[in-house]
C-alpha cells in the first residue's frame, strides 16, 4: 500500500522504479538467513537491480560464500583464508539468530513470524 501510495522513486534521467526495500525488509531479511532479496533478483534475471540492492545493503551470506568459493577455486585465496571466512560467516549468522531468539519486546510479540499484533494496519 505504502509503495502504491508513493509511487515511483529514483532519479528522473533514469527510469522511475516502484522498488522500495524498505516497505519490505522485514519480509526478506530473517534471523540466520544466507540468501537475501538480491540474491532472488539475481535468480529471475534482475542482475543489475541485484547489484544496486547490494551496493546499498551489502551482500548475502550466501552471495559472500559463492564469491569465496570462486575465488578458492580460481587459486586467487588459499585454503586458510577460505577457513577464515567460513569461520566469520558462520558466527555472523548465529550472532543473528542468537540476537533475534533472546532479542528485543518486539521480537517475542512477533512469535510466528509474521505478524506483529502490537500495532495496527495504519500505524504500520
Amino acid at each position: 500500500e505504502r509503495m502504491l501510495a508513493d509511487g515511483p522513486n529514483g532519479p528522473p534521467e533514469k527510469l522511475s522504479s516502484w522498488y522500495n526495500y524498505e516497505y519490505v525488509r522485514e519480509f526478506h531479511e530473517r534471523p540466520g538467513a544466507l540468501t537475501d532479496v538480491a540474491d532472488w533478483m539475481r535468480d529471475i534475471g534482475f542482475v543489475q537491480l541485484a547489484e544496486e540492492h547490494e551496493q546499498k545493503y551489502g551482500q548475502s551470506h550466501y552471495r559472500q560464500l559463492f564469491l569465496l568459493k570462486e575465488k578458492l577455486e580460481n587459486g586467487e585465496i588459499g585454503q586458510d583464508i577460505w577457513d577464515q571466512e567460513i569461520e566469520r560467516i558462520q558466527e555472523e549468522v548465529m550472532l543473528e539468530f542468537e540476537n533475534w531468539s533472546q532479542g528485543s519486546e518486539k521480537s517475542q510479540i512477533m512469535n510466528d513470524g509474521e505478524f506483529d499484533y502490537s500495532i495496527d494496519e495504519d500505524t504500520y
